[in-house]
């Protein structure tokens, strides 16, 4: 399928309509920077998919390619398997291909055109492997495998994510387990704990403590009112304030607060990189190994290590404090729920001593969350503390049992929270291991899969880039998959035939890149099945050194014969170069000039073509003036290019019919060659019409013929 013609209406750069006649002919259109070369590439573009994808990198809305003067962008494209379609974008909206006329039931619509830009080739070439590779998935119609692999990354992020809180969790159910214990062994203590609480069932074994039924009715009997007292006496000894002066201190400590907030902030960071795969900073997009990311940050976080632990002890023994109040206020609270007593405690005086102790753990929670100063301990409005010691001391002879029971029951539940976190944990494990198993099977297809590709195509893109920099310097390109990281493609090379290098960018010039670039996509469109039998290439010969220039005419010519390719360039030296090696199928025309409310202007043939037409209209010297110059640099570019000789370097590519002139005698007296010195190149130079003006700019030379 090819295109038969492009009817382009106020679409960025043309106010007015722009037909471009194809007829499945391969086109080369000369133009200018500024002249209208774009504005054809995005119609292109916007027509066939219904987007301009660089506009979205850029930031801008897709309605900026309406012309400042139109109220639509209209696209209208034949080919030759199907009618005029035409796309509109108005008022933000973006129509379907609307055909004009009847068409079959079930038809299917044209798919992506292939369009390859300069910008893109320099972009693909900088990727890390990585991206290369999302690319390559894209091209080959294989990206829902990345995307697949994208959601495998987040479940296992989230699996391993889930894995290392478990083991925290574990972590902290021991820790709580060995501080009841206090260095005994859990099955001793519980028997020691079980005869002094006088149950029957022995404890040989940690089932036996797990299944012991510790809330049958006798331990569920209410303990008398002087064992309460004595609880009470016992709790109130012991909520002796310890810890609020020093963590007061240490959150005034501006030192302390900002290690904590450093610390959150990597083990943040440090999180965030389980996520993040590409060889570039997460902040700054600039290359940055991530294994080196990852030890900066915990390089960080040992330094402030020191302060986390000072902190972590601080904030431990404000848990503790915070505990032993909670004990005072269940000791009060089950001396409230006992029967009324006769005399001490009075009522009145344990309800406001419970009210005190609420409103001061909740302060006490508020302050550890934010981080703030604790206020002031307050004192519970109870007796004497010897008066209650006294009456603990009445009730403590019947006592003992009922502590031991409270001690095994706290014993029994540590325990059985710690099995069932363990066994929360291994579940954990098994599915983090199971998602790294996925993970890996998921890697494997898709590296199957890019390695299919490449055996499918490596052979013929470093044929193609052979073919477009003819240098024996560098030999064997290949596509490699590497396996680093989440996989990735990287091109590499035999250099001067003793070292195999990659990446290419270590020893290859811009202009050599962009060439591996360029073949990568040529290769592609060669070997995989197609429906188009038409690419559109826009400026890829920007940055291209001459004998690239030249291996590109010829890998057109030579491989793509059959297909229609649409060239579009500003570099007049290749468009000459083009028109001579070019000659079957191919048309060439050029934008002569574009104005603000007809666009671009396009004319048919060469400068010589149309001199010679305007001579033969009886045009004046000053109308041939312009097209004059324009042939006899052509005329003198062409042996450069042919020869492979070089030129002063200009980034504007502005170069006189002199400069060609001064560059071929240097070029054939450097290889000495006798038409160094043929008289007609002496006579051009020293004749009255070729005389060049010196302009000082800076640094740049400018030549006007006059």
């Amino acid at each position: 399928m090819k295109l038969k013609t492009a009817t382009i209406d106020g679409f960025r750069g043309a106010p007015a309509p722009v037909e471009l006649r194809l007829a499945g002919k391969s086109l080369c259109v000369l133009a200018e920077n500024g002249h209208g070369k774009t504005t054809i590439v995005d119609a292109l573009e916007f027509w066939s998919v219904g987007d301009v994808q660089h506009y979205h990198r850029e930031g801008y809305q897709l309605d900026c390619v309406i012309n400042v003067d139109s109220e639509a962008a209209i696209v209208r494209c034949e080919t030759t398997s199907h009618p005029p379609l035409t796309r509109t974008l108005s008022n933000g909206v973006v129509s379907s291909l609307q055909p004009m006329g009847p068409v079959a039931v079930g038809a299917t619509l044209p798919p992506p055109l292939p369009v390859l830009r300069h910008r893109t080739m320099a972009e693909f070439m900088d990727r890390s492997p990585g991206n290369k590779k999302k690319v390559l998935l894209e091209l080959f119609g294989l990206e829902e495998l990345g995307e697949f692999r994208s959601t495998l990354r987040t479940a296992r992020s989230a699996a391993d994510r889930e894995d290392r809180d478990a083991k925290n969790r574990v972590q902290g159910e021991v820790a709580a387990f060995n501080l009841l214990r206090r260095g005994r062994e859990e099955l001793a203590l519980a028997e020691a704990l079980r005869q002094e609480a006088k149950l029957v069932q022995p404890i040989g074994s940690e089932s036996d403590l797990l299944a012991l039924k510790l809330d049958s009715e006798p331990v569920r009997a209410e303990p008398d009112r002087p064992m309460l007292v004595a609880d009470l006496a016992r709790t109130l000894e012991a909520s002796v304030d310890e810890a609020t002066e020093a963590w007061n201190a240490a959150v005034r400590d501006r030192e302390i607060v900002v290690a904590q907030s450093v610390s959150a902030l990597i083990a943040a960071g440090d999180r965030a990189l389980d996520d993040w795969t590409e060889d570039t900073c997460p902040l700054c997009q600039q290359p940055k190994d991530r294994n080196e990311l990852l030890a900066e940050l915990r390089r960080r976080a040992g330094e402030l290590r020191d302060s986390e632990n000072r902190f972590a002890v601080l904030l431990q023994g404000l848990d503790n404090y915070r505990g032993r109040l909670d004990s005072l206020l269940s000791a009060i609270e089950r001396l409230q729920a006992a029967s009324p007593p006769e005399g001490w405690p009075e009522p009145d005086k344990l309800e406001g001593a419970r009210s005190t102790l609420r409103e001061h753990l909740s302060a006490l929670a508020g302050a550890r969350e934010k981080r703030a100063a604790c206020p002031a301990s307050p004192t519970p409005h109870l007796p004497d503390l010897a008066l209650l010691e006294e009456t603990a001391r009445r009730g403590a002879e019947g006592g003992h049992a009922t502590r031991a029971l409270a001690d095994l029951v706290r014993l029994q539940e540590t325990l059985r929270r710690l099995r069932e976190t363990e066994r929360r944990a291994e579940a954990a494990a098994s599915v983090a291991k199971a998602m790294a198993a996925v993970m890996d099977i998921a890697d494997a297809e898709i590296r199957n899969a890019i390695e299919a590709v490449l055996k499918r195509i490596g052979g013929v893109a470093a044929d193609f880039y052979g073919r477009l920099v003819a240098n024996p310097v560098y030999s064997d390109i290949e596509l490699e998959y590497r396996s680093e990281h989440a996989g990735g493609i990287e091109f590499s090379l035999l250099f001067d035939g003793r070292h195999r290098v990659s990446p290419p960018q270590r020893i290859l010039s811009e202009s050599q890149l962009n060439a591996m670039g360029l073949a990568l996509f040529l290769s592609r469109i060669k070997v995989e099945p197609q429906h188009w039998r038409t690419i559109v290439l826009d400026d890829v010969v920007n940055s291209f050194d001459a004998n690239h220039r030249v291996g590109l005419a010829r890998l057109l010519g030579e491989e793509f014969g059959d297909w229609q390719v649409l060239l579009l360039t500003h570099d007049r030296v290749f468009a000459t170069l083009a028109r001579k090696l070019l000659t079957t199928g191919w048309r060439f025309t050029e934008i002569a000039a574009w104005t603000p409310h007809g666009g671009p202007v396009l004319v048919e043939g060469g400068p010589r073509e149309q001199l010679r037409a305007r001579l033969a209209e009886g045009r004046s010297a000053i109308e041939l003036g312009g097209f004059a110059r324009v042939a006899l640099e052509q005329g003198l570019s062409l042996p450069l290019e042919k020869l492979g000789l070089e030129i002063r370097h200009d980034p504007l590519s502005r170069y006189s019919a002199y400069d060609y002139l001064q560059a071929l005698r240097r070029g054939l007296r450097e290889r000495t060659s006798a038409l160094a010195n043929l008289p007609v190149l002496a006579r051009m130079e020293a004749a009255s019409y070729l005389v060049v003006l010196l302009r000082d700019v800076g640094d740049t030379r400018t030549g006007t013929l006059t």
